[in-house]
């Protein structure tokens, strides 16, 4: 992504989902919900800029994380997704809309 590389994780068939997890967090956050997800969809979560494996440096600012997140669809071809956030995800998940 715009000036880093973010740690993904993809598992499933179907239809696209993106799960953005919050702040003090990373993609671990999401647990069994992610496998179960996955069972029925294409299911892909990332390490957000500055958090876990990604290795970009944290920022508060959430317009870059918007772009991330949808560069991120872009890059895995991976559009339209349902696009769900935990927390602050939340917040980047609702400005991508």
């Amino acid at each position: 992504m715009s000036g880093g590389a973010l740690y993904v994780e993809e598992r499933g068939d179907g239809s696209p989902v993106l799960l953005i997890h919050g702040t003090c967090c990373n993609l671990r956050t999401w647990g069994d919900t992610f496998d179960r997800i996955a069972e029925r969809y294409r299911t892909i979560a990332y390490d957000r800029r500055g958090y876990g494996r990604s290795n970009s440096g944290r920022t508060r600012d959430y317009g870059l994380h918007v772009r991330d997140a949808a560069e991120l669809l872009d890059h895995l071809d991976a559009r339209p997704a349902t696009v769900v956030g935990w927390s602050s995800g939340g917040i980047v998940a609702l400005d991508g809309q």
